[in-house]
């Protein structure tokens, strides 16, 4: 394999999402470019520059008809829990099979390509306290699916990570052999208020937080905007969902906050 640069990833990822949005188009699937994607889209026409990412955000109904689409699909794949390898993500990645990425100071991820985080919307109640309480549930849930991964999933950690996560050692021999049912339990709880009547959608991954609420009118209000040499979706209400996660997003931060927090090396695979 053959190890290529950021500017040389960045243009793989745009013909990814150049691919990805052809194939959301002629599959009726309703996506829009999100967080920093989408604050990079509105700011820069493009990727923020110091940034080398791409993030879209769908409603949990779209995303079963995105996997139908790439079913036979010899260049792309969805990476999820329900792999073969272990996952412990709350949200899939769009991933290339032309491309391999090695991760380096985070957990594992075995046969990750290069890929487009997808943030699914779901969801949430319109109580503030019910919602407090789906993520508290939610990161507890997700510690407990880390906890379960395979040992050699920790290798990539730094020797300070290695060591907290030997701290950590009752957690992680209670949930020894339970990684397929942390997976179902959390995926269960995501999916805890499906078809509800609520105001709101959020994406619940990581570490949920009301400042990833959106509308759910908003998100399927959608409008085109260019990205580099591409076009992207993007919803027409995008100056509510920047302002409630950046503030005054138009804003540059500090020089030096102008860096890329990703921890990989991307590799292009031998024909």
């Amino acid at each position: 394999m053959t190890e290529i640069s950021t500017e040389e990833y960045k243009r793989v990822l745009k013909n990814m999402l150049f691919d990805l949005d052809r194939i959301c188009t002629e599959n009726d699937i309703s996506y829009f470019v999100s967080f920093g994607s989408l604050l990079g889209t509105v700011r820069h026409n493009g990727f923020i520059p110091w940034d080398d990412d791409v993030d879209i955000s769908l409603y949990y109904t779209e995303l079963p008809k995105l996997k139908k689409a790439l079913e036979k699909n010899e260049k792309y794949y969805i990476l999820d829990s329900s792999c073969p390898t272990p996952y412990y993500n709350n949200f899939p990645r769009f991933c290339s099979r032309e491309y391999a990425l090695k991760l380096k100071g985070v957990i594992d991820i075995e046969d990750l390509g290069a890929f487009i985080d997808i943030f699914v919307l779901y969801d949430v109640p319109s109580e503030k306290e019910e919602r407090e309480k789906l993520y508290r549930s939610l990161k507890r849930d997700r510690e407990n699916v880390i906890n379960s991964l395979p040992l050699r999933c920790f290798s990539t950690l730094k020797t300070k990570q290695k060591i907290k996560k030997l701290l950590s050692l009752p957690g992680l021999l209670k949930n020894r052999g339970k990684y397929s049912e942390n997976v179902k339990k959390r995926d269960e709880t995501l999916h805890t208020f499906d078809g509800i009547d609520s105001t709101f959608v959020a994406s619940l991954f990581d570490h949920p937080h009301d400042r990833d609420l959106m509308k759910k009118e908003d998100i399927f209000d959608i409008v085109s905007h260019s990205f580099e040499d591409i076009e992207v979706k993007i919803p027409r209400n995008y100056d509510l969902m920047l302002t409630t996660r950046y503030g005054d997003y138009m804003k540059l931060p500090p020089e030096k906050q102008r860096r890329s927090t990703h921890h990989f090396k991307v590799y292009k695979k031998e024909c």
